[in-house]
Protein backbone atom coordinates (compact mmCIF):
# COMPACT_ATOMS: atom_id res chain seq x y z
CA UNK A 1 0.00 0.00 0.00
CA UNK A 2 2.83 2.35 0.93
CA UNK A 3 4.58 1.66 -2.36
CA UNK A 4 1.35 2.34 -4.26
CA UNK A 5 0.89 5.60 -2.39
CA UNK A 6 4.46 6.67 -3.20
CA UNK A 7 3.96 5.81 -6.87
CA UNK A 8 0.76 7.83 -6.93
CA UNK A 9 2.53 10.74 -5.20
CA UNK A 10 5.38 10.73 -7.74
CA UNK A 11 2.90 10.48 -10.62
CA UNK A 12 1.04 13.56 -9.35
CA UNK A 13 4.33 15.38 -8.83
CA UNK A 14 5.45 14.64 -12.40
CA UNK A 15 2.07 15.76 -13.72
CA UNK A 16 2.37 19.07 -11.84
CA UNK A 17 5.87 19.61 -13.24
CA UNK A 18 4.69 18.82 -16.79
CA UNK A 19 1.71 21.16 -16.39
CA UNK A 20 4.02 23.89 -15.07
CA UNK A 21 6.40 23.46 -18.03
CA UNK A 22 3.52 23.55 -20.52
CA UNK A 23 2.09 26.67 -18.87
CA UNK A 24 5.46 28.41 -18.95
CA UNK A 25 5.92 27.41 -22.59
CA UNK A 26 2.50 28.81 -23.52
CA UNK A 27 3.41 32.02 -21.73
CA UNK A 28 6.72 32.29 -23.56
CA UNK A 29 4.93 31.82 -26.89
CA UNK A 30 2.97 34.98 -26.06
CA UNK A 31 6.05 37.05 -25.16
CA UNK A 32 8.11 38.51 -27.99
CA UNK A 33 11.33 40.48 -27.77
CA UNK A 34 12.10 42.63 -30.84
CA UNK A 35 15.59 44.14 -31.10
CA UNK A 36 16.16 47.16 -33.39
CA UNK A 37 19.70 47.49 -34.77
CA UNK A 38 21.45 49.54 -37.45
CA UNK A 39 23.88 52.40 -37.87
CA UNK A 40 23.10 55.94 -36.70
CA UNK A 41 20.29 57.81 -38.52
CA UNK A 42 18.88 54.62 -40.06
CA UNK A 43 15.41 55.26 -38.56
CA UNK A 44 15.33 52.89 -35.56
CA UNK A 45 14.01 55.44 -33.08
CA UNK A 46 11.45 56.73 -35.59
CA UNK A 47 10.08 53.21 -36.09
CA UNK A 48 10.04 52.73 -32.31
CA UNK A 49 8.00 55.94 -31.91
CA UNK A 50 5.61 54.89 -34.67
CA UNK A 51 4.96 51.55 -32.97
CA UNK A 52 4.50 53.25 -29.59
CA UNK A 53 1.92 55.65 -31.06
CA UNK A 54 0.23 52.87 -33.03
CA UNK A 55 -0.29 50.74 -29.91
CA UNK A 56 -1.09 53.51 -27.45
CA UNK A 57 2.09 53.36 -25.39
CA UNK A 58 2.05 56.40 -23.04
CA UNK A 59 4.59 59.07 -24.05
CA UNK A 60 5.52 62.38 -22.46
CA UNK A 61 5.21 64.60 -25.52
CA UNK A 62 6.76 67.56 -23.70
CA UNK A 63 10.14 65.79 -23.84
CA UNK A 64 10.27 66.63 -27.55
CA UNK A 65 9.74 70.40 -27.29
CA UNK A 66 13.43 71.19 -26.74
CA UNK A 67 14.53 68.58 -29.31
CA UNK A 68 12.34 70.01 -32.09
CA UNK A 69 13.61 73.53 -31.47
CA UNK A 70 17.20 72.24 -31.49
CA UNK A 71 16.56 70.30 -34.70
CA UNK A 72 15.18 73.41 -36.38
CA UNK A 73 17.99 75.74 -35.34
CA UNK A 74 20.58 73.16 -36.40
CA UNK A 75 18.83 72.81 -39.77
CA UNK A 76 18.86 76.58 -40.36
CA UNK A 77 22.57 76.72 -39.50
CA UNK A 78 23.31 73.81 -41.85
CA UNK A 79 21.24 75.42 -44.61
CA UNK A 80 23.53 78.47 -44.46
CA UNK A 81 26.61 76.22 -44.62
CA UNK A 82 25.03 74.43 -47.58
CA UNK A 83 24.47 77.73 -49.41
CA UNK A 84 28.07 78.77 -48.78
CA UNK A 85 29.38 75.39 -49.97
CA UNK A 86 27.36 75.69 -53.18
CA UNK A 87 28.47 79.34 -53.64
CA UNK A 88 24.88 80.55 -53.53
CA UNK A 89 24.48 84.32 -53.33
CA UNK A 90 22.26 85.19 -50.40
CA UNK A 91 20.45 88.42 -49.52
CA UNK A 92 22.21 90.64 -46.98
CA UNK A 93 19.70 89.91 -44.16
CA UNK A 94 20.25 86.16 -44.54
CA UNK A 95 24.03 86.60 -44.44
CA UNK A 96 23.67 88.70 -41.29
CA UNK A 97 21.46 85.98 -39.78
CA UNK A 98 24.40 83.57 -40.15
CA UNK A 99 26.12 85.25 -37.21
CA UNK A 100 22.94 85.66 -35.17
CA UNK A 101 21.93 81.99 -35.28
CA UNK A 102 25.27 80.89 -33.83
CA UNK A 103 24.21 82.37 -30.50
CA UNK A 104 20.54 81.36 -30.47
CA UNK A 105 19.42 78.48 -28.25
CA UNK A 106 15.96 76.92 -27.78
CA UNK A 107 15.76 78.86 -24.53
CA UNK A 108 16.55 82.26 -26.08
CA UNK A 109 14.05 82.31 -28.94
CA UNK A 110 12.32 85.63 -29.55
CA UNK A 111 9.60 86.61 -32.06
CA UNK A 112 12.30 88.53 -33.97
CA UNK A 113 14.45 85.39 -34.33
CA UNK A 114 11.46 83.37 -35.47
CA UNK A 115 10.71 86.04 -38.09
CA UNK A 116 14.31 85.90 -39.37
CA UNK A 117 14.16 82.10 -39.58
CA UNK A 118 10.93 82.15 -41.57
CA UNK A 119 12.24 84.85 -43.88
CA UNK A 120 15.33 82.76 -44.57
CA UNK A 121 13.34 79.69 -45.61
CA UNK A 122 11.21 81.95 -47.81
CA UNK A 123 14.26 82.93 -49.91
CA UNK A 124 14.09 81.02 -53.24
CA UNK A 125 17.88 80.58 -53.34
CA UNK A 126 17.83 78.81 -49.96
CA UNK A 127 15.07 76.42 -51.05
CA UNK A 128 16.93 75.73 -54.31
CA UNK A 129 20.14 75.05 -52.39
CA UNK A 130 18.28 72.49 -50.29
CA UNK A 131 17.00 70.82 -53.48
CA UNK A 132 20.60 70.75 -54.77
CA UNK A 133 22.04 69.42 -51.50
CA UNK A 134 23.21 66.26 -53.26
CA UNK A 135 25.93 68.44 -54.85
CA UNK A 136 27.42 68.99 -51.38
CA UNK A 137 27.52 65.48 -49.81
CA UNK A 138 29.85 66.64 -47.05
CA UNK A 139 27.12 68.92 -45.66
CA UNK A 140 24.87 66.74 -43.52
CA UNK A 141 21.31 68.07 -43.48
CA UNK A 142 18.67 66.43 -41.29
CA UNK A 143 16.18 64.63 -43.54
CA UNK A 144 13.22 66.29 -41.81
CA UNK A 145 14.61 69.81 -42.26
CA UNK A 146 11.70 71.01 -44.47
CA UNK A 147 9.25 69.86 -41.80
CA UNK A 148 11.16 71.88 -39.17
CA UNK A 149 11.30 74.97 -41.39
CA UNK A 150 7.58 74.87 -42.17
CA UNK A 151 6.58 74.40 -38.52
CA UNK A 152 9.15 76.49 -36.68
CA UNK A 153 6.77 79.30 -35.69
CA UNK A 154 4.53 76.71 -34.03
CA UNK A 155 7.55 75.07 -32.32
CA UNK A 156 8.68 78.44 -30.96
CA UNK A 157 5.32 79.29 -29.41
CA UNK A 158 5.62 79.34 -25.57
CA UNK A 159 2.49 77.15 -25.35
CA UNK A 160 3.66 74.64 -27.97
CA UNK A 161 2.86 70.97 -27.26
CA UNK A 162 4.02 68.38 -29.85
CA UNK A 163 1.52 66.27 -31.74
CA UNK A 164 2.21 62.75 -33.03
CA UNK A 165 3.68 63.93 -36.34
CA UNK A 166 6.02 66.28 -34.48
CA UNK A 167 7.24 63.40 -32.30
CA UNK A 168 7.82 61.18 -35.33
CA UNK A 169 9.90 63.90 -37.02
CA UNK A 170 11.86 64.85 -33.88
CA UNK A 171 15.50 63.80 -33.98
CA UNK A 172 17.09 62.67 -30.73
CA UNK A 173 20.37 60.80 -30.59
CA UNK A 174 19.76 57.45 -28.89
CA UNK A 175 22.25 56.53 -26.19
CA UNK A 176 22.06 53.34 -24.17
CA UNK A 177 19.14 50.96 -24.44
CA UNK A 178 15.49 52.09 -24.59
CA UNK A 179 12.54 49.74 -24.19
CA UNK A 180 8.80 49.94 -24.79
CA UNK A 181 6.26 47.29 -23.79
CA UNK A 182 2.81 46.79 -25.29
CA UNK A 183 0.19 44.13 -26.00
CA UNK A 184 -1.37 43.15 -29.33
CA UNK A 185 -4.04 40.42 -29.59
CA UNK A 186 -3.07 38.99 -26.21
CA UNK A 187 0.58 38.88 -27.30
CA UNK A 188 3.17 40.69 -25.16
CA UNK A 189 5.86 42.67 -27.05
CA UNK A 190 9.10 44.20 -25.82
CA UNK A 191 10.65 46.54 -28.41
CA UNK A 192 14.28 47.47 -27.75
CA UNK A 193 15.95 50.46 -29.41
CA UNK A 194 19.75 50.58 -29.16
CA UNK A 195 21.98 53.51 -30.15
CA UNK A 196 23.52 53.06 -33.60
CA UNK A 197 26.59 55.28 -33.36
CA UNK A 198 29.93 53.46 -33.23
CA UNK A 199 30.44 54.26 -29.54
CA UNK A 200 27.06 52.69 -28.72
CA UNK A 201 27.49 49.39 -30.58
CA UNK A 202 29.43 47.67 -27.82
CA UNK A 203 26.14 47.72 -25.85
CA UNK A 204 24.31 45.65 -28.49
CA UNK A 205 25.60 42.37 -27.09
CA UNK A 206 23.74 42.98 -23.81
CA UNK A 207 20.38 43.10 -25.61
CA UNK A 208 20.53 39.79 -27.51
CA UNK A 209 19.33 37.43 -24.79
CA UNK A 210 15.98 35.70 -25.60
CA UNK A 211 15.41 37.81 -28.73
CA UNK A 212 12.49 36.69 -30.93
CA UNK A 213 13.53 38.73 -33.97
CA UNK A 214 16.21 41.24 -34.91
CA UNK A 215 15.02 44.15 -37.04
CA UNK A 216 17.98 45.75 -38.82
CA UNK A 217 17.49 49.15 -40.46
CA UNK A 218 19.50 50.68 -43.31
CA UNK A 219 19.05 54.21 -44.72
CA UNK A 220 18.85 53.75 -48.51
CA UNK A 221 19.51 57.40 -49.32
CA UNK A 222 22.92 57.59 -47.61
CA UNK A 223 24.93 55.82 -50.31
CA UNK A 224 26.63 59.10 -51.33
CA UNK A 225 27.33 60.37 -47.80
CA UNK A 226 30.37 60.07 -45.60
CA UNK A 227 30.17 57.94 -42.48
CA UNK A 228 29.60 60.11 -39.39
CA UNK A 229 32.00 58.15 -37.19
CA UNK A 230 34.57 57.38 -39.92
CA UNK A 231 34.49 60.21 -42.50
CA UNK A 232 36.90 58.43 -44.84
CA UNK A 233 34.27 55.72 -45.43
CA UNK A 234 31.01 55.66 -47.41
CA UNK A 235 27.87 55.06 -45.31
CA UNK A 236 26.61 52.33 -47.64
CA UNK A 237 29.85 50.35 -47.26
CA UNK A 238 29.78 50.84 -43.49
CA UNK A 239 26.15 49.65 -43.22
CA UNK A 240 26.84 46.57 -45.37
CA UNK A 241 29.95 45.62 -43.38
CA UNK A 242 28.20 46.15 -40.05
CA UNK A 243 25.22 44.03 -41.16
CA UNK A 244 27.53 41.17 -42.11
CA UNK A 245 29.46 41.40 -38.83
CA UNK A 246 26.32 41.49 -36.66
CA UNK A 247 24.54 38.59 -38.38
CA UNK A 248 27.71 36.50 -38.34
CA UNK A 249 28.63 37.12 -34.71
CA UNK A 250 28.38 34.33 -32.07
CA UNK A 251 25.73 36.22 -30.07
CA UNK A 252 23.40 36.49 -33.08
CA UNK A 253 21.53 33.39 -31.94
CA UNK A 254 18.09 34.28 -33.34
CA UNK A 255 17.12 32.48 -36.54
CA UNK A 256 14.80 35.29 -37.67
CA UNK A 257 16.11 38.60 -38.98
CA UNK A 258 14.11 41.31 -40.72
CA UNK A 259 15.89 43.94 -42.81
CA UNK A 260 14.22 47.34 -43.34
CA UNK A 261 15.60 49.16 -46.39
CA UNK A 262 14.41 52.49 -45.04
CA UNK A 263 13.86 55.98 -46.47
CA UNK A 264 12.52 54.77 -49.81
CA UNK A 265 11.04 58.24 -50.39
CA UNK A 266 14.41 59.98 -50.16
CA UNK A 267 16.12 57.21 -52.13
CA UNK A 268 13.60 57.54 -54.98
CA UNK A 269 14.17 61.30 -55.03
CA UNK A 270 17.97 61.03 -54.94
CA UNK A 271 18.39 58.18 -57.43
CA UNK A 272 16.64 60.30 -60.08
CA UNK A 273 19.62 62.68 -60.07
CA UNK A 274 22.54 60.74 -58.55
CA UNK A 275 24.12 57.58 -59.94
CA UNK A 276 24.55 54.83 -57.36
CA UNK A 277 27.46 53.47 -59.41
CA UNK A 278 29.49 56.64 -58.71
CA UNK A 279 29.65 55.53 -55.06
CA UNK A 280 29.18 51.74 -55.28
CA UNK A 281 31.42 50.43 -58.09
CA UNK A 282 29.49 47.21 -58.83
CA UNK A 283 26.08 48.93 -58.98
CA UNK A 284 24.12 48.87 -62.28
CA UNK A 285 25.39 51.23 -64.98
CA UNK A 286 21.85 52.31 -65.74
CA UNK A 287 18.47 51.89 -64.13
CA UNK A 288 16.05 53.78 -61.98
CA UNK A 289 14.56 53.28 -58.56
CA UNK A 290 13.45 49.63 -58.85
CA UNK A 291 16.67 48.34 -60.43
CA UNK A 292 18.91 50.09 -57.89
CA UNK A 293 16.70 49.03 -54.98
CA UNK A 294 16.89 45.43 -56.20
CA UNK A 295 20.69 45.70 -56.38
CA UNK A 296 20.97 46.99 -52.80
CA UNK A 297 18.61 44.25 -51.59
CA UNK A 298 20.80 41.60 -53.23
CA UNK A 299 23.95 43.07 -51.66
CA UNK A 300 22.51 42.77 -48.17
CA UNK A 301 21.12 39.31 -48.85
CA UNK A 302 24.62 38.28 -49.94
CA UNK A 303 26.17 39.79 -46.80
CA UNK A 304 23.68 38.06 -44.46
CA UNK A 305 25.28 35.32 -42.35
CA UNK A 306 22.30 34.18 -40.28
CA UNK A 307 19.62 31.58 -40.92
CA UNK A 308 16.46 33.37 -42.09
CA UNK A 309 16.11 36.86 -43.60
CA UNK A 310 13.04 38.85 -44.69
CA UNK A 311 13.49 42.18 -46.48
CA UNK A 312 11.03 45.11 -46.52
CA UNK A 313 11.52 48.43 -48.36
CA UNK A 314 10.14 51.00 -45.91
CA UNK A 315 9.53 54.62 -45.09
CA UNK A 316 9.19 54.74 -41.31
CA UNK A 317 7.82 58.30 -41.45
CA UNK A 318 4.74 56.80 -43.11
CA UNK A 319 2.38 55.63 -40.35
CA UNK A 320 0.30 53.43 -42.68
CA UNK A 321 3.43 51.73 -44.01
CA UNK A 322 4.66 51.11 -40.44
CA UNK A 323 1.33 49.59 -39.43
CA UNK A 324 1.38 47.12 -42.34
CA UNK A 325 5.01 46.17 -41.74
CA UNK A 326 4.49 45.62 -38.03
CA UNK A 327 1.52 43.35 -38.78
CA UNK A 328 3.76 41.30 -41.10
CA UNK A 329 6.46 41.26 -38.43
CA UNK A 330 3.98 40.12 -35.78
CA UNK A 331 2.79 37.27 -38.02
CA UNK A 332 6.36 36.15 -38.74
CA UNK A 333 7.23 36.06 -35.03
CA UNK A 334 4.13 34.05 -34.11
CA UNK A 335 4.75 31.54 -36.92
CA UNK A 336 8.37 31.17 -35.79
CA UNK A 337 7.31 30.52 -32.20
CA UNK A 338 4.68 28.01 -33.26
CA UNK A 339 7.25 26.14 -35.34
CA UNK A 340 9.66 26.13 -32.37
CA UNK A 341 6.96 24.75 -30.06
CA UNK A 342 6.56 21.69 -32.30
CA UNK A 343 10.24 20.74 -32.04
Amino acid sequence: VVMGTCAHYHSDQHREIDDSIKKERRLLLKQHKVLLLGSGDAGKSTFCKQVAILHGVPTDNSLYIYALRCNTLASFAEAIVLCETLNVKLPYDVMAFREVIKHVTPNTLTPEIVELCENMWGVPEVRQAYCDRRKAPKVSMLSSAPYYFENFRRFADPDFYPNNQDIIHAKLRTTGIHEIRFEVDNQQFLLIDVGGQKTERRKWIHAFEDVSVVVYLVALDEFDLQDIDEPEKNRFATALKLFSEVTGSPWFSTNLCVLFLNKTDLFREKIAHTHLRDYVPDAPRKGGYEKNLSFIKSKFEGAFRGESLSVFPTCVLDSTNCRKIFESLQEAIILKNLASSRL
